[in-house]
């Protein structure tokens, strides 16, 4: 399956814009984080599976943040990341 460019663009600035978001609301709301034990599994076609996480360091006032998309066969079609 092949993505359009243009699709793939409009995915990443909505996914851009969803982790900036993500990132200002971890400036200002403390969270408690309990890791899943889910075993990751590929999406069915003709679906995308987005997986992201984010990290807020509290002592700095940081955070980062990031995601992956991955196709069918588990390969990653594209991703982002922001950092410290």
């Amino acid at each position: 399956m092949e993505i359009k460019p243009q699709l793939a663009q409009e995915i990443k600035l909505r996914i851009h814009s969803f982790l900036k978001e993500f990132d200002e609301l971890g400036k200002r709301l403390p969270a408690k984080f309990n890791p899943s034990t889910e075993k990751w599994s590929p999406p069915t076609d003709p679906y995308f599976k987005v997986n992201f996480g984010a990290a807020f360091k509290e002592h700095r006032r940081q955070s980062r943040s990031g995601f992956v998309i991955r196709d069918i066969d588990s390969q990653v079609v594209g991703g982002l990341w922001n950092g410290y």
